[in-house]
């Protein structure tokens, strides 16, 4: 598998119908950003970096309903 693809980094689980969890947050921090709420935005990424640092939040965020 060729690393230098485009495709080999996609994530296709965040591009799904339903974006719940960490693609929510994900989606949030973008809509920060293009309203100019930069410090919405960085607690929102920070956020986002405090559940992937947890296994356990991790899992909260992205166990199916």
């Amino acid at each position: 598998m060729n690393r230098n693809e485009f495709s080999w980094w996609m994530f296709y689980d965040i591009n799904s119908t339903g974006v719940g969890g960490c693609g929510a947050i994900c989606e949030d921090i973008y809509a920060a950003r293009a309203e100019g709420e930069l410090g919405v935005e960085e607690v929102l990424y920070w956020t986002l970096v405090k559940i992937y640092r947890s296994p356990h939040m991790l899992l909260e965020y992205t166990k199916p309903d």
